[in-house]
């Protein structure tokens, strides 16, 4: 079977890939390889934490790969986590220009409500016109898990990956095919009540972009975390002010919401597949979006409630000092 071919039909519109009909066995394949990767982000990160790895971007000499481990707490709980990736707003969570899922090959059910795993195609934009556009074609694998203190979480992992589906874009449409080692997001219940403890941990080759400026996509993945939080806010916030009573108005904030959403997503994938500007800027654009849409109805407290603060890792030491990691936990994952 010919590999599928990518479609544009202009300038803006966005690139749309047709899914090829796969191998026997090849679902039950790719999903075992997502899961082994899965396990593998764990280790990822808790070796990055043991050797201090968190709190600054490591790059390796004479590539563009560069590497960060970033940890934060942020006011969500797991649910809404997987609302906003499984649902309708993925592509504002995860920060692309464009994506599109091309395989689905877990979805929810009763049983793991919180599981899920596919195939996916994502490209981000070029800050400058002197550099070309990358894209990546990767497995996500997300799953709930329990750690070894036993508290519960839940983890999204990607991983490049080749196939027929998603030939390179570069004779089409002078795209970069980037590569993403396995990485991802793990979050984790604390002991406050909606507050996640989320622990990025990001590596990726650009395949040619200078590293200095592989620095400063991965600084920018690592604050995914809190652009989610934002993007989560904005939805209670537009909920907040409804009157269960009034069907008028049930249908009118609805309608407001998929507009703010919309338009709150378009700016927040817009500022987060750029490297330039303020490191603060997505959550201001999300802020702003909350103040234009309900600003009268958003609560004081929770105007008033601070941003908790990041954190530097409690297992963070000098680089150079491997300690042991048990993972024995893994087994239940």
């Amino acid at each position: 079977m010919m590999p599928s071919t990518p479609k544009s039909g202009g300038t803006r519109e966005p690139i749309r890939f047709t899914p090829v009909q796969l191998y026997e066995n090849e679902r039950e394949d790719l999903i075992k390889l997502a899961h082994e990767q899965y396990k593998e982000l764990f280790k990822n990160v808790r070796f990055a934490q043991a050797n201090g790895f968190a709190t600054k971007v490591s790059a390796f000499a004479r590539t563009t790969r560069a590497t960060v481990c970033a940890e934060t707490k942020i006011h969500a709980t797991i649910p809404e986590l997987v609302d906003v990736f499984l649902g309708d707003r993925t592509n504002a969570a995860i920060g692309f220009a464009q994506s599109q899922q091309i395989y689905r090959f877990l979805a929810p059910t009763a049983e793991h409500p919180y599981r899920s795993c596919g195939m996916r195609w994502s490209l981000w934009h070029s800050p400058s016109k002197l550099i070309r556009q990358r894209d990546i074609v990767y497995l996500e694998y997300m799953d709930t898990f329990v750690d070894e203190r036993g508290r519960r979480g839940w983890a999204r992992m990607t991983q490049s990956i080749e196939h027929r589906s998603c030939p390179p874009l570069m004779g089409s449409h002078n795209v970069v095919r980037a590569f993403l080692h396995c990485c991802g997001t793990v979050y984790t219940e604390t002991d406050e009540p909606s507050v996640l403890e989320a622990v990025t941990y990001y590596d990726a080759d650009t395949q040619g972009v200078p590293p200095w400026m592989t620095k400063i996509v991965a600084n920018r993945k690592a604050k995914n975390p809190h652009n989610l939080e934002h993007l989560i806010r904005l939805e209670h916030v537009m909920k907040e002010g409804m009157d269960p009573d009034s069907n008028f108005q049930e249908k009118h904030l609805n309608a407001k919401l998929c507009a703010g959403s919309n338009r709150a997503e378009r700016s927040l994938t817009s500022s987060y597949s750029s490297t330039t500007g303020s490191d603060s800027s997505q959550p201001q654009v999300i802020e702003e979006a909350i103040k234009k849409e309900l600003a009268t109805r958003v609560d004081a407290s929770d105007r008033d409630r601070q941003p908790l603060q990041k954190t530097r890792s409690r297992h963070a030491m000098s680089a150079g000092t491997p300690t042991t990691v048990h993972l024995s936990y893994l087994d239940n994952v």
